[in-house]
């Protein structure tokens, strides 16, 4: 099972926490990975206890942030100040 995620305000989207809360028994006994984007990468450990049942943590085979918030991108930073300029 690969569970996925987007992280809004330190917390996974609501039908991810749902859906973790409801199957955390069955979950448990059966080897998965968590994904998880838009996190900060100093926040990510935080975010992971606060939303992941330490059971699962520790039966998880993978846990991995994909990726931080999207105005920290370098790329995009310029069109973001453009844009707030105007």
């Amino acid at each position: 099972m690969i569970v996925a995620s987007p992280v809004y305000s330190h917390k996974f989207e609501r039908s991810v926490g749902s859906f973790l809360k409801k199957y955390q028994e069955i979950l448990q006994t059966k080897p998965f990975a968590v994904f998880v984007t838009m996190v900060e990468y100093d926040s990510f450990t935080k975010v992971i206890k606060k939303e992941i049942a330490e059971p699962l943590r520790k039966n998880a085979v993978a846990i991995a942030n994909f990726g931080g918030e999207v105005n920290n991108l370098p790329l995009l930073t310029g069109t973001i100040k453009l844009l707030q300029n105007q």
